[in-house]
């Protein structure tokens, strides 16, 4: 799910400071759920240049927490323009990496 050398990378760093990453954590939690849904609204009203940008955040903050497939999901979204069953895995793949990064925080 999470790739853990990324994390490592994180956990380094933030210094090994928990509160730190526990707050970056807390940011993705936060600011992520409104990027997936910018994506699916962009793909609903065929906003291709929205749904790149969204799909471009969403693509760098799952790298930087390990979160590979979401990452990749969110490449195709931008390379081969935003199809919903692509937007929908995104989401998918977004519930899995929260779910796990509840846990890590």
């Amino acid at each position: 799910m999470l790739d853990p050398a990324a994390l490592d990378d994180l956990r380094e760093l933030v210094g090994g400071d928990r509160s730190t990453l526990s707050g970056l954590v807390a940011d993705f939690l936060a600011e992520t759920p409104t990027l997936v849904h910018e994506l699916r609204d962009a793909v609903a009203v065929a906003d291709p240049e929205r749904a790149n940008r969204a799909a471009h955040t969403l693509k760098g903050l799952g790298a930087t927490f390990g979160a590979t497939a979401m990452a990749q999901l969110c490449q195709r979204a931008e390379t081969d323009g935003s199809a919903e069953e692509t937007v929908a895995a995104i989401a998918a793949e977004h519930e899995r990496v929260a779910l796990a990064l509840r846990h890590l925080a």
